[in-house]
């Protein structure tokens, strides 16, 4: 998988959530509406360490333009996939593809088959590996095929 030079996308380790929190909740909350997930039930999930927190960062500026949330899902004839939630940040269009070659390279690793993510019409845009196939209360789900 190509490394971007710009953009790093990395899981937060959960004993440096309190840390992190405060870099990534605003970027959370913008993409909490579009999936419709709350806040709490992010916390939550942390918590219970059964959802990953992860944080885009712009190297040339050393800030957080970024963050996520992703769980292991499991359906009844063994599919697993990794689900993407309350993904939200600035110019989302520059780290797009870091974020995709990231998501593909961690569902690999966890021998799951591809990556989903809830998104709006204009995803496709940008999501360019990315395929609808479904949709939910008025938005897409896309998802981009991993790496066996």
């Amino acid at each position: 998988m190509p490394v971007s030079a710009e953009f790093r996308v990395d899981r937060v380790p959960y004993w440096m959530l309190r840390q992190a929190w405060p870099q990534a909740v605003r970027h959370l909350q913008r993409g909490a509406a579009v999936s419709q997930t709350s806040l709490l039930q992010i916390v939550a999930g942390l918590e219970a360490e059964t959802v990953d927190l992860w944080l885009v960062t712009d190297r040339t500026r050393s800030t957080v333009c970024g963050a996520f949330v992703t769980d292991i899902n499991r359906e009844g004839d063994g599919y697993r996939f990794i689900g993407v939630s309350a993904l939200g940040g600035s110019d989302v269009r520059s780290w797009f593809d870091a974020f995709t070659d990231r998501l593909v390279q961690f569902a690999s690793k966890h021998r799951c088959s591809s990556v989903r993510a809830v998104g709006r019409k204009g995803w496709g845009r940008i999501a360019k590996q990315w395929r609808v196939v479904g949709s939910m209360s008025g938005q897409f789900i896309y998802e981009v095929e991993a790496a066996p």
